[in-house]
């Protein structure tokens, strides 16, 4: 009886091993295939440029002309701040920003980076290492062009720059 009961806990835990071998392999692969398809890498990174809503931010102006700005001038940054409790923050020039790190290092930053907001980091760093090449591509390929953005200016000093209040009103403060 005993012999029995061992080799029934040694089959649960080979199973139990296995599907959580299985589970990890899933997780890594999911994190390394394209959710985008294109016919290339920089069809699919200039789409996911644009449903990503990068351009709203990182491209002057784009919003406010419903996105009618040359693609020659995407991702130069915008010297509108964005102001919040955190400060006054900056969406960068991504063109430039691409310039001085390799694909591996986009994408361990896509991944991983905690920043301030508006910037959506919690989401961004869920995107597939193929996803976030693939966008670093198109970048490249934009080349580089503009200036580099006014530094974040921090909590209770005003900006010299125009700036978007992300500060809500007539909120209960125990939200």
């Amino acid at each position: 009886m005993k012999n029995s009961k061992k080799i029934n806990l040694i089959y649960i835990t080979i199973l139990l091993s296995s599907i959580l071998l299985l589970v990890k392999c899933q997780t890594k692969s999911s994190n390394s295939r394209a959710y985008i398809e294109a016919n290339t890498q920089l069809e699919a990174g200039r789409y996911l440029v644009i449903i990503g809503g990068c351009n709203d931010c990182h491209t002057e102006e784009y919003a406010m002309k419903e996105g009618n700005v040359p693609e020659d001038e995407w991702l130069t940054g915008s010297v509108i701040g964005n102001q919040g409790p955190w400060g006054t923050t900056y969406a960068s020039n991504l063109r430039l920003f691409v310039q001085d790190i390799n694909e591996d290092d986009w994408v361990e930053t896509i991944q991983t980076r905690k920043s301030m907001p508006p910037m959506p980091w919690m989401n961004v760093n869920n995107m597939s290492d193929v996803d976030a090449r693939a966008i670093y591509k198109y970048l490249k390929s934009l080349g580089p062009k503009g200036e580099k953005m006014p530094r974040n200016v921090p909590p209770g000093k005003v900006p010299k720059t125009p700036y978007i209040s992300y500060v809500p009103l007539n909120m209960d403060v125990e939200h």
